[in-house]
């Protein structure tokens, strides 16, 4: 399986870091080559080794991060250079005969239900990070919910975000910070997951599978989980 199926959504969370949280307050719902550009020539000068000394850190730990911010970029550039983030599919390609499917054995392992369809060879790789990018994009934010719980305002996001420290999360630094307790910070994270739409359902909107179809292989997918777990 190409390695763009599993990472593509750590790139992006990567590169965009706690941006990610203004872009959905922008109601920016695609990701274009310009602003991931821009946010590349930012992210890498603020992490870049030569600042080391001026931040405090040590220079090895720079480079490693200044690495996964470029490999990150160069993820996403690639995706959408293939057409995978645009969610411009035309509806001839959908109905089209899916090709370059999987065709290999199915693994004896857990498997998600969008490692399930790409595994039983029913949707192709390219299509699958296409629901997974699009899950992403309209996934809440941590700090969204936060908000509309009235459990942080909107300034005090932004006030975490300025402060949030090296490879931290925006949770972890409320936590830090005092202005979230671990037992609000669950609630938040567990109605982020809550609200998460089904992968599913992408490729029901672009009509690669009906819903009965769909429910049918959500049940396939449970069968082979519960069979690999029941061997174990």
């Amino acid at each position: 399986m190409n390695a763009g199926f599993i990472n593509i959504e750590g790139a992006i969370d990567t590169l965009f870091g706690a941006d990610i949280f203004l872009i959905s307050y922008d109601k920016i719902k695609n990701i274009n080559p310009k602003r991931v550009k821009e946010q590349f020539r930012k992210r890498a000068k603020q992490f870049h080794p030569d600042r080391a000394e001026i931040l405090g850190i040590n220079e090895s730990q720079l480079c490693e991060e200044f690495k996964k911010i470029n490999e990150a970029y160069l993820s996403i550039m690639k995706a959408i250079k293939l057409d995978l983030l645009s969610g411009t599919q035309t509806h001839a390609r959908r109905s089209a005969k899916l090709d370059n499917v999987y065709s290999g054995v199915m693994p004896k392992r857990k498997l998600r239900f969008a490692e399930y369809l790409y595994y039983s060879g029913i949707i192709p790789w390219k299509s699958i990070i296409e629901a997974l990018a699009w899950q992403y994009r309209q996934r809440p934010r941590i700090g969204e919910i936060a908000v509309e719980m009235n459990f942080l305002d909107r300034e005090a996001v932004i006030e975490v975000i300025k402060n949030m420290r090296f490879s931290e999360k925006f949770g972890e630094a409320c936590l830090r910070m005092g202005l979230l307790t671990q037992f609000q910070l669950n609630i938040v994270i567990g109605n982020q997951k809550r609200l998460d739409k089904p992968i599913g359902r992408y490729f029901v909107e672009q009509n690669y599978l009906s819903q009965n179809e769909i429910n049918k292989l959500l049940e396939e997918n449970r069968k082979h989980n519960l069979k690999i777990y029941t061997t174990i």
